[in-house]
């Protein structure tokens, strides 16, 4: 069976978050906690371990995860202009390099499923992970603040909804979760 890369980048990335969330308290949007996970995960052993060159620590395990990869190590040594004269024979260099080009991909993917695990909303309009919001027909659309809501409708159209049992504004208690700060009772993530 061919190994996942994405799979297990993923899982080391919701991992590493479970064991870090306080890092990252003031990233309020997936935007910006998805540009500072790229920083950090770039060189974090437990997930890319591009500071130590090796994920396995074993090469033939390392020679395994590649087979059947065959066209990840073409997009990677065209990516990083990887010279295979010299790391043809360096399997663990490779897992590696495939773990940073993917790294970028999965992290998006990692916060999708955190939001959904832990049954989290973001706007509609500026992905804002938020504990109060508008909710619009049902769930079908979520916006953080006025100013969102209003990108989409005028006042008038959101009272009409409000009045035919369409849209209301909610809020959650904050909770103790990868994003929230409990600290505060504002549309802030942890």
């Amino acid at each position: 069976m061919t190994y996942n890369y994405k799979e297990h980048i993923t899982e080391d990335i919701i991992e590493y978050l479970n064991e870090n969330k306080n890092e990252y308290i003031n990233k309020t949007t997936k935007e910006q906690l998805e540009e500072k996970l790229n920083e950090d995960l770039r060189i974090e052993d437990s997930v890319t371990w591009n500071a130590s060159w090796s994920y396995t620590f074993n090469t033939y395990k390392a020679r395994e995860n590649l087979e059947g990869n065959s066209e990840l190590v073409e997009e990677i040594v065209d990516e990083f202009w990887i010279d295979m004269k010299e790391h043809r024979n360096d399997p663990e260099y490779l897992d590696v390099s495939i773990r940073c080009y993917l790294l970028g991909q999965c992290i998006p993917e990692a916060i999708e499923e955190r939001i959904e695990e832990q049954n989290l909303r973001t706007c509609d309009e500026c992905w804002t992970l938020m504990n109060k919001w508008y909710c619009i027909h049902d769930g079908i659309e979520y916006y953080c603040w006025k100013d969102c809501l209003e990108g989409h409708y005028t006042e008038e159209e959101y009272i009409k909804m409000y009045d035919n049992d369409e849209a209301y504004r909610t809020e959650r208690e904050p909770e103790k979760s990868l994003f929230y700060n409990t600290n505060k009772n504002e549309s802030t993530t942890e």
